[in-house]
């Protein structure tokens, strides 16, 4: 899933190296090297549906 909405991205985050899109796993970024980047987002299992920590990403946003 972030691979594909990646795809469409990858051009403009190496021209631009602090920056990133949200993806549904995390943060995404390209470096330098052009390699691709991910910043986790932090989840706890509520009930068994993992729930984002305060100040994560909400996967329903996507």
């Amino acid at each position: 899933m972030d691979a594909y909405r990646l795809l469409g991205y990858v051009d403009w985050l190496s021209q631009r190296p602090y920056s990133f899109i949200h993806g549904a796993t995390g943060e995404l970024s390209v470096d330098q090297a052009a390699q691709v980047r991910r910043q986790l987002a932090w989840a706890r299992f509520q009930d068994g549906v993992p729930v984002p920590t305060d100040g994560a990403l909400n996967y329903t946003d996507y």
